[in-house]
């Protein structure tokens, strides 16, 4: 559609909480940190969509807890925004 912006299938999967799929789309592509076209990576939409299991997942790929694209906005951030306590234990546990 026009003027929607089109998620990669990584961040897709992080929205979905779908672990199957992102651990597929990892091992073909081992980059967690991968940047959406808004400057958000899959943890960021994990943490977003409160999916504590794609989080995890990314984090033991080594996804980034302290990332700050362009707009300076962490997953942390997104987590504390949306009150998402279990969230914030896990990106401070593993940042």
């Amino acid at each position: 559609t026009k003027g929607k912006v089109r998620l990669p299938a990584l961040h897709i999967a992080a929205r979905n909480d779908d672990t199957r799929t992102a651990a597929v789309l990892l091992q073909n592509d081992p980059n967690p940190d991968v940047l959406s076209k808004t400057g958000f990576t899959p943890l960021h939409i994990a943490a977003h969509y409160e999916n504590l299991n794609v989080a995890q997942l990314l984090l033991n790929r080594g996804a980034s807890v302290n990332f700050t694209p362009q707009n300076g906005i962490t997953p942390l951030h997104i987590a504390s925004r949306r009150g998402n306590v279990i969230m914030v234990r896990l990106l401070l546990d593993r940042g």
